[in-house]
């Protein structure tokens, strides 16, 4: 299920560049306030046979129009009353009705100690449903995070869409999201080595360093990139499934949000 947002503010807000962070605590706090049966099912689904637990959604960028950027500030200044902001959750239809309900009427900021910006949810939507193709082409809205490890090397490596091997780990990273939450999913019928492709369609993207804050006197960097359209050649249901829970990691701290390319 995919939500569409419509935000009231005030004109001439400032909002911080690294915001998604705001956007990721404030979705946290109002699935807190949801009924039992939601709140388990966001607890217990999408965890692999490590213990490592999947959120199993994202969201895109705030669409802000117009807007200008105050380089002084590192800001984003709003120069309308309205943005817009869409979620997508990878969940069966009942618990998609419960989540729309949480998010009408809300009031939320979003900011630091030196920009605050106030939004009020005025409108919520449900986005249409999707009828998916074996084959699908996609753009990265917000970015596509992939990381590899590398032997001697404490942290992992993050990777561009022209790396070698990209395409080897995006999908990998999709099946194993698939098989921790394969408890509310279709079983993936037997596939052959070249049943899932991809294939990246852009020459030029836009690499994205968003800043996490991690403990109270470190913030982490996270490295993704955006921009680019690629084709995925899958089975409809994994198709379906990266749509609406998010390509690659990161997830539910706004990355891998793709939109589909119009056929």
């Amino acid at each position: 299920m995919r939500l569409l947002l419509t935000l009231k503010t005030r004109k001439g807000s400032q909002l911080p560049f690294n915001y998604q962070a705001f956007i990721n605590a404030w979705i946290y706090k109002t699935l807190q306030r949801a009924d039992p049966e939601l709140a388990s099912w966001l607890h217990e689904h999408g965890f692999d046979s490590t213990g490592r637990n999947y959120k199993l959604f994202t969201f895109s960028p705030f669409h802000i129009f117009p807007y200008t950027i105050n380089k002084e500030n590192k800001t984003i200044v709003i120069l309308s009353d309205t943005v817009e902001l869409r979620l997508s959750f990878a969940m069966n239809d009942l618990l998609s009705n419960l989540v729309m309900g949480l998010f009408h009427d809300l009031n939320f900021s979003i900011g630091n100690k030196n920009h605050q910006t106030y939004f009020a949810v005025e409108q919520v939507e449900v986005i249409p449903s999707i009828t998916f193709d074996t084959t699908t082409k996609y753009r990265a809205v917000s970015p596509i995070c992939i990381t590899k490890r590398q032997e001697g090397r404490r942290y992992a490596k993050y990777c561009s869409p022209k790396e070698d091997g990209y395409q080897t780990l995006f999908i990998n990273n999709l099946l194993k999201k698939y098989e921790a939450a394969q408890a509310v999913l279709p079983q993936l019928p037997d596939l052959a080595a070249n049943d899932i492709t991809f294939t990246l369609l852009s020459n030029k993207f836009r690499q994205r360093l968003l800043h996490f804050k991690a403990h109270a006197d470190r913030a982490i960097k996270i490295k993704g990139y955006d921009q680019f359209d690629f084709e995925l050649t899958a089975p409809p249901s994994l198709q379906e499934f990266g749509y609406y829970a998010g390509f690659g990691e990161k997830n539910s701290q706004g990355f891998g949000f793709c939109e589909i390319v119009k056929r």
